[in-house]
């Protein structure tokens, strides 16, 4: 490859600088950006979900066969997971790079958490910073 990268990854990031680029100054236009807007927003909705809902939450009980569910359904969520950063790692190899599979995979799963900070966009932030 003489140190270049392939063709196609070298149209996708000058796609994804081109959005960027056009991003930024539509992110400009709000007092103190589009995170802090983002932020309040989401934790405003969450305020709004737990005052609603929170006597419901709290009256809440399991059973064993409830906390079986909850077990099956966390260990399909982190089977998913590991699965999705697999298919990350196909991607790569598909544009010509040699990723450490395992090493993405972890990179992913510590990526993959920041999605639930408020903004939702956080995980995707930390990806195109490695």
């Amino acid at each position: 490859m003489n140190g270049q990268l392939p063709h196609r990854v070298q149209r996708l990031i000058a796609w994804l600088a081109l959005r960027v680029e056009a991003g930024q100054h539509q992110l400009a236009r709000l007092p103190g950006g589009l995170k802090v807007w983002t932020t309040l927003l989401s934790a405003g909705f969450l305020l709004a979900a737990l005052l609603s809902h929170g006597q419901q939450l709290l009256q809440l009980r399991l059973d064993a066969q409830g906390w079986l569910w909850l077990l099956l359904g966390v260990g399909v969520s982190l089977a998913s997971l590991v699965a999705n950063g697999l298919g990350l790692a196909v991607v790569l190899r598909w544009l010509g790079l040699a990723p450490h599979w395992q090493a993405l995979v972890r990179a992913y799963l510590a990526t993959n958490s920041r999605k639930y900070w408020p903004g939702g966009i956080w995980h995707l932030a930390a990806r195109v910073a490695l």
